[in-house]
């Protein structure tokens, strides 16, 4: 008898805003707490990039989700900002989040597109679905794809610009002593 294989993807869910969002876990290398560390702004930089952090020697350049996304400008910072640091081939950059919830399994039947309206200008935006546990209520998750976060080739698209992409890459492969 064959077996049926149901298929998942985990995600480090996060708080953006009293919204919960997702980003696959073998995009994320670790979560940290952002008030444990100095935060090093660059003049002249756009309104999501925050600064740049020291995590064990190296420079993180550090991205706020708010802003980058439009989302939630005027509701207060959290007092715990956490930052998501996220990694695809050498690219990496920390996103600052309210908080991290926890990791989850969100089963490819539980993901949907977004509604055609809001997935114009992203194609790869997914909503997923996470069965309540003890019998709460399911909760929708907007998922970030990698797609979304590095895309060189969607650059309009991609949480970071075309135009800002060499300078984080210069920042970031910079090593502090």
């Amino acid at each position: 008898m064959a077996e049926s294989l149901i298929s998942s993807n985990q995600y480090i869910i996060f708080t953006l805003v009293k919204e919960t969002m997702g980003i696959p876990i073998d995009l994320v290398r670790e979560v940290i707490s952002l008030n444990s560390h100095t935060l090093y702004q660059i003049p002249g930089s756009p309104d999501f990039f925050k600064g740049v952090i020291n995590l064990r020697g190296q420079v993180i350049p550090i991205l706020d989700a708010r802003s980058k996304l439009n989302f939630g400008l005027n509701s207060p910072p959290p007092e715990n900002p956490k930052s998501i640091i996220v990694q695809c081939d050498k690219e990496h950059f920390g996103l600052v989040v309210d908080d991290v919830e926890e990791v989850a399994t969100i089963e490819d039947s539980s993901i949907e597109d977004a509604p055609g309206h809001l997935a114009v200008t992203h194609k790869d935006r997914k909503i997923g679905r996470i069965s309540g546990k003890d019998n709460d209520k399911d909760r929708f998750v907007f998922l970030l794809s990698k797609e979304f976060l590095f895309d060189d080739n969607n650059s309009k698209g991609s949480l970071i610009p075309s135009q800002f992409r060499k300078m984080l890459n210069e920042v970031s492969n910079k090593k502090t002593d």
